[in-house]
């Protein structure tokens, strides 16, 4: 790949009360899959910039309104303007046909429409 690549993370919390995702073990599971792909990324940074939102979205059939998740809307913001080439998430994403307890679509598809390549952990 280029190199010479700016990359960021998105941490949200989110799942339900009976299986969270805790905002650390994505950052610790993020880290580790980031290190190991950092030189075939070109990622030139060792301290990705993190963005963080507490709370993910309740499902809202996707749609999303950006004031709500203001770590998110910043990330997003950078992305559009040429910060970021690179985003990092451990997301849980929606399964189609289930109804989640939190909206999580947006994240790639904003994300990659503004010039991100989105790198999610399964």
């Amino acid at each position: 790949m280029d190199s010479n690549k700016q990359s960021a993370v998105y941490l949200a919390g989110h799942g339900s009360f009976t299986r969270p995702r805790l905002v650390e073990l994505q950052y610790r599971r993020i880290q580790g899959y980031r290190e190991a792909l950092r030189d075939h990324l070109g990622i030139i940074s060792s301290v990705p910039d993190i963005f963080i939102d507490f709370r993910l979205l309740r499902y809202g059939m996707g749609s999303v309104n950006l004031i709500d998740i203001l770590g998110f809307r910043r990330l997003y913001r950078c992305v559009k303007n040429g910060r970021f080439d690179i985003v990092f998430v451990d997301l849980d994403e929606t399964k189609e046909g289930l109804t989640p307890d939190h909206e999580s679509g947006f994240v790639r598809s904003l994300l990659e429409s503004a010039g991100a390549k989105v790198f999610k952990l399964t």
